[in-house]
């Protein structure tokens, strides 16, 4: 639970809060499948990376989905390496059609500039509205 907590952004956008208990099930239901991806880094016993991706149904299109709905760090190189493995996994199933990574704002920028170097490409802005 605190490994899932220390991955999101805690301060995201003006009213969203985060439900420590969505947390807990959300991790629950990623770890207790193999058809998602919940990878650690692990450097000297210690947890020092993490990357999550959902593989879902498509809304309107057939296959599946991977959308990376947590990537923290706390050491430089890992987050990286976790990336470049769950783009592995990912791109060798076939029923996955599309891969998604949503930055948040203000992340900072070579963040887009590598995952451009990995193959990834910037298709969609997102406008929204928070309460």
């Amino acid at each position: 639970m605190k490994l899932a907590l220390a991955g999101l952004n805690h301060r995201p956008y003006p009213g969203i809060i985060i439900d420590q208990t969505k947390v807990y099930e959300m991790a629950k239901y990623v770890t207790g499948s193999d058809r998602h991806f919940c990878w650690l880094a692990i450097h000297e016993g210690k947890a020092v990376a993490a990357l999550t991706a959902l593989v879902e149904p498509m809304t309107f299109h057939r296959r599946k989905q991977a959308s990376v709905i947590q990537l923290w760090t706390e050491k430089p190189g890992c987050g990286v390496k976790l990336m470049r493995l769950f783009l592995a996994w990912a791109r060798a199933k076939p029923i996955i059609r599309a891969i998604v990574v949503t930055l948040e704002a203000g992340i900072d920028e070579r963040i887009g500039t590598l995952l451009g170097r990995m193959g990834l490409t910037l298709q969609a802005p997102v406008y929204m509205e928070t309460r």
